[in-house]
C-alpha cells in the first residue's frame, strides 16, 4: 500500500497527465493564455506549496535560452521521463524540474511558502506525476 493511495488525484486529458496530491489539499488551475497553457497550485489551506505548469515550447528556446547567466543543470529520469532540473532558490527543493512531450514544457517549481519538512510531500507529489496517454 503506497504512502498516496488515500490521496486525490488531479487528471488533465488536454494535456494527458495526472498527479496525486493529500486529501487535505486543495488546488487551483489558471490559464495561462500568454503561453499558451496552465497552471496548478497545490494549495495546504490557503498556502501554495507547490506548482506544476505546463506551456506550448521547448526547454532549450524557453528555458535554457532565456537565462541570462550560464547555470548548472542536473538531467536524470523519474518514472520514465527525462528531467532537467534548474536550480531553484526554495527551502525544500534544489531544482525546478522540465520535461517535455508533444511540443509542451511541463515544469514543478516549489512555492517559497513551503516550510521546513514539506520536503517529503513534496517529493510525494512530484513521483505520483505520470502521463496518460
Amino acid at each position: 500500500q503506497s504512502e498516496n493511495s488515500s490521496w486525490k488525484t488531479y487528471r488533465n486529458e488536454k494535456y494527458g497527465f495526472e498527479v496525486r496530491y493529500p486529501t487535505t489539499w486543495k488546488i487551483d488551475v489558471s490559464n495561462q493564455r500568454d503561453v499558451g497553457g496552465i497552471f496548478v497550485s497545490f494549495n495546504r489551506g490557503e498556502i501554495n506549496i507547490l506548482g506544476l505548469g505546463v506551456f506550448e515550447g521547448t526547454i532549450e528556446t524557453d528555458i535554457l535560452g532565456k537565462i541570462s547567466q550560464p547555470t548548472e543543470t542536473i538531467n536524470f529520469v523519474l518514472n520514465g521521463i527525462n528531467m532537467v532540473g534548474l536550480p531553484h532558490g526554495g527551502f525544500e527543493t534544489e531544482y525546478d524540474l522540465y520535461f517535455e512531450r508533444d511540443g509542451q514544457v511541463y515544469y514543478f517549481t516549489e512555492s517559497f511558502f513551503a516550510q521546513k519538512g514539506d520536503s517529503k510531500i513534496i517529493n510525494t507529489i512530484i513521483d505520483s506525476f505520470k502521463f496518460i496517454r
